[in-house]
């Protein structure tokens, strides 16, 4: 994340009181520092988690994140899957927390990682109403911008954005915008 990312970043997780996150990194590690509530974070690669899971483990005082391994088969670099004989476990990726008590109650998801659009509508489907979604690299990903047709961006720092529930949010869309993306690992 470039500074101005970061900064914005950071204003929306001091004011999170529960948090939940596709993609584990540096941004469970900032929400384990800065969230009270529960920190809940998916990722396809153990290793990553495991990582993860040791440099959280070693700060006093850091709510300590519940990690989830979502198994989707063989991942390659910043876990993307490399078997296509997996292709039917990939959902899982996007399907992971929704189990976890707390998850549609948090009022800040970051999507980081994988599968950012059906991880997007999987949020927008499932959130309150009055939920954050923050995604990264968005604006110069074009494949991501479907998102604009439920959700509304209120606040960029170049590559970052936050969004919102559309006040005219339309159901149907979103439910076809997961189908539609729930087999892309973008």
């Amino acid at each position: 994340m470039s500074d101005a990312e970061f900064r914005l970043f950071e204003s929306v997780v001091r004011c999170a009181r529960s948090y939940v996150e596709f993609g584990t990194g540096g941004s469970t590690c900032l929400a384990a520092s800065l969230v009270e509530g529960s920190v809940i974070s998916v990722d396809s690669s153990q290793e990553w988690l495991d990582q993860v899971a040791q440099a959280c483990a070693t700060r006093p005082g850091w709510t300590q994140p519940r990690l989830i391994h979502a198994d989707i088969g063989p991942v390659g670099e910043w876990g993307r899957p490399t078997d296509p004989s997996t292709e039917e476990r990939w959902p899982r990726y996007h399907e992971a927390p929704w189990s976890i008590p707390g998850t549609e109650s948090a009022d800040l998801y970051m999507v980081d990682g994988r599968f950012r659009v059906a991880c997007a509508m999987q949020v927008l489907l499932r959130c309150r109403w009055d939920a954050l979604l923050v995604m990264h690299d968005f604006s110069s990903r074009k494949g991501y911008h479907p998102v604009r047709h439920v959700a509304r961006e209120i606040a960029i720092a170049e590559d970052l954005s936050v969004f919102q529930r559309r006040p005219d949010f339309n159901l149907e869309k979103a439910r076809a915008l997961l189908v539609h993306h729930a087999y892309d690992p973008g």
